[in-house]
């Protein structure tokens, strides 16, 4: 016999909040990685033949001379079908990230006079998230070493060549080292260029908490990291192999949130 169970709205918006507030950055983070974000003209070619036999062709009519043109028409439906569906997984992803930063930061994220621990993500060639948490100062710059540096090396860049002997502010990028200001005689007008656009050439110290925030976040992203050969594989995100879509993560947000869910509920009523 079931039992009925009468919540008013408070405890349903508590219940509610405290189930979300159980869930930790991993589950998003695994979340984020679930859809698939970018289609191949095979993708879409799939997707074709599934409208085309929704037709009531078979996959063997396809480029027969009478109904060609009726598939391409199929290809064009796929190619838009496509772009939705990876702009609905793409917005999907966006916002699970957003929730695995939002809650490492209220777990690990540090803060003070000196800087601030944050997490970051990045793409690797595979595809996939690549998760890091970085230790910023007030300038921006990451792990307290400046962005900007000032120099009479050769090398080229976006911006042209910059001119061996002469002094200029540089920066690297993807590309390597880049110059990003004009060439000077002097270093100490190359600094005040750099000083007059912000561009910061000192590095700066973190403080012991500051450090000691950072040591602690990045052993925490270590442990979850599944392209990271040291990482503990019970941390490891689980993912399988889905037919069509390669290497996908599991999504684990509605079976840990249920689990929260009735968690919260027995708080409620004891």
């Amino acid at each position: 016999m079931k039992k009925r169970i009468r919540l008013t709205e408070s405890d349903l918006h508590r219940i509610i909040i405290e189930a979300i507030n159980e869930l930790d950055w991993k589950t998003y983070a695994n979340a984020s990685e679930k859809d698939k974000t970018n289609y191949t003209s095979e993708d879409e070619e799939l997707i074709a033949l599934e409208l085309f036999k929704n037709l009531g062709y078979s996959e063997k009519d396809k480029w027969r001379v009478n109904h060609g043109d009726t598939f391409r028409q199929c290809l064009e439906k796929a190619h838009k079908i496509a772009i939705k569906k990876a702009n609905k997984a793409s917005h999907r992803r966006y916002k699970f990230q957003d929730a695995a930063k939002d809650k490492f930061n209220k777990d690990y994220g540090f803060e003070d006079e000196t800087g601030s621990v944050t997490l970051g993500t990045g793409r690797w060639d595979g595809g996939g998230t690549s998760w890091n948490a970085y230790m910023m100062d007030r300038n921006g710059n990451i792990n307290h070493s400046p962005k900007y540096f000032i120099t009479n090396q050769e090398f080229y860049g976006q911006n042209g060549q910059h001119t061996p002997g002469k002094w200029c502010v540089g920066t690297v990028g993807w590309a390597g080292a880049v110059p990003c200001s004009p060439d000077f005689d002097t270093p100490e007008e190359a600094q005040a260029f750099a000083d007059e656009n912000n561009m910061s050439t000192k590095r700066t110290n973190p403080s012991n908490k500051l450090l000691s925030a950072y040591k602690k976040a990045r052993e925490e992203v270590k442990k979850y990291d599944p392209y990271d050969g040291t990482s503990l594989s019970r941390n490891k995100p689980s993912y399988k192999y889905e037919k069509g879509n390669g290497w996908v993560f599991d999504d684990e947000v509605e079976k840990n949130f249920n689990e929260a869910i009735t968690r919260a509920i027995h708080r409620v009523l004891r």
